[in-house]
């Protein structure tokens, strides 16, 4: 059963409270004049809440192997993480929301700006996945 397509609304609307935000921070800044800082927001929050739940996953996955034990509750559940991971968090961060960020920033005046706002965004996001994904999941090998 498709858990995402109830996760899915509230991740589209908190997407779209955040990024009324775009445009009111940092006005004093050059750089930072145009950031989109809710956008920004939104996929920070979406990667850590997907590696926080694909960490759980792991985490359930191994001590279910690990003791052979496979109930419908552990399925269920697993049902709801990845309803969760995808649905919420999908929706929360878009690739097609990022892009047009991308391109609206390149079209304002120089691309440096783009430049420093994808940089910032995939730098941060892989930064947090991995602050939460591995204390949680205990994997540091």
């Amino acid at each position: 059963f498709p858990f995402g397509t109830f996760f899915a609304p509230p991740g589209t609307l908190l997407r779209w409270r955040l990024s009324l935000v775009n445009g009111k921070w940092g006005r004093d800044s050059e750089l930072l004049k145009y950031f989109p800082f809710g956008t920004f927001f939104a996929n920070i929050l979406a990667c850590v809440i997907s590696a926080s739940v694909a960490a759980t996953m792991y985490i359930i996955d191994r001590d279910s192997n690990a003791n052979s034990v496979n109930t419908t509750r552990t399925a269920i559940l697993m049902f709801l993480l990845k309803g969760l991971k995808s649905g919420f968090a999908g929706n929360l961060s878009t690739v097609s929301t990022f892009a047009k960020e991308i391109v609206l920033l390149s079209e304002k005046r120089t691309v440096g700006p783009a430049y420093f706002y994808a940089f910032v965004t995939v730098f941060s996001c892989c930064l947090m996945s991995l602050a939460f994904y591995l204390p949680i999941s205990g994997d540091y090998s």
